[in-house]
């Protein structure tokens, strides 16, 4: 569908200019971006694909305010795929692109915006500030469906309230009948008066009997976020432990693609670059083959 993207270092487009390169992404994509490590979160590339392929990208997966490498790394993984569906030789380098340094960003968006030369029809029109907010909306869309609607809370009785219905009750029974009574007897009994109830402020020895009496509670409350902090503390370590390991992996993996095992390799590399939403018909797929293989 798309033609290769292997685009040689002594290209002209290698030596288009930074300033360039940002009044050509702010223009075309409706952004204001400010330097061009912003390239990094991977957001403009995406669109920049979308507007030659339509649908050929699930923006609606892109982070648009993405502010983490964590969040940068999920946007390069669905342009990537979205290269390996439309046939696009071009590897991105995830790692290096969302560190943000200049150089690295420079050089992509140069190649980028050769590829967009290469493959853009000037008659055509890409409104993009319209489909990322149709992505966004689409979206919050999902994440709500997912989360499912919350359950309504029902109104809370007050003690007034209470005291009030407790009143009519006792008013209610007061005077109703007694049907073995004499009724001529009763006509000359006087009718007791309801009580009122009674209101009380409350005083400072109150205020200082409910502080004393919430303060071990207040004190558990602080241990349970101290001990949440330090299990959160452990899982950081836990993920940053596993993602440098995959880091490792994933170099490895580019580093001995041409030799030997080459088709294990691209396995290997095919489970590090899944979607999100492929993951699962992915694993189910590869399992069988990767079981054969070992």
């Amino acid at each position: 569908m798309a033609s290769t993207g292997n685009i040689g270092m002594m290209e002209g487009a290698y030596f288009v200019g930074r300033m360039e390169l940002l009044r050509w992404i702010n223009t075309f994509l409706e952004l204001k971006y400010a330097k061009i490590e912003q390239v990094c979160s991977g957001a403009a590339c995406a669109q920049i694909v979308d507007a030659l392929y339509p649908k050929s990208v699930p923006l609606y997966r892109i982070k648009f305010d993405a502010k983490h490498e964590y969040e940068y790394i999920q946007n390069w993984k669905v342009v990537q795929s979205a290269f390996d569906k439309l046939g696009i030789d071009k590897h991105i380098n995830i790692q290096l692109m969302v560190k943000g340094k200049m150089q690295d960003n420079l050089e992509f968006a140069q190649w980028m915006k050769k590829f967009f030369d290469m493959h853009w029809n000037a008659n055509d029109t890409y409104p993009a500030g319209e489909r990322r907010r149709l992505a966004m909306a689409q979206a919050a869309k999902k994440k709500s469906a997912k989360g499912g609607p919350r359950p309504s809370l029902a109104p809370r009785t007050t003690a007034t309230q209470r005291l009030r219905e407790a009143n009519a009750a006792a008013k209610k029974s007061s005077a109703s009948p007694k049907p073995d009574a004499d009724a001529s007897t009763e006509a000359r009994q006087p009718q007791p008066t309801p009580a009122r109830p009674v209101t009380r402020t409350a005083t400072a020895a109150d205020r200082r009997r409910a502080k004393a009496a919430a303060g071990p509670k207040k004190d558990e409350l602080v241990a349970e976020v101290a001990r949440l902090r330090i299990q959160v503390e452990g899982l950081e370590k836990e993920r940053d432990f596993y993602f440098n390991r995959l880091q490792e992996v994933e170099m490895l993996c580019q580093n001995c693609e041409n030799d030997t095992g080459g088709d294990f390799i691209r396995k290997v590399k095919s489970i590090l670059y899944v979607n999100d939403c492929d993951s699962d018909s992915t694993t189910s797929a590869a399992s069988p083959d990767s079981s054969r293989g070992l």
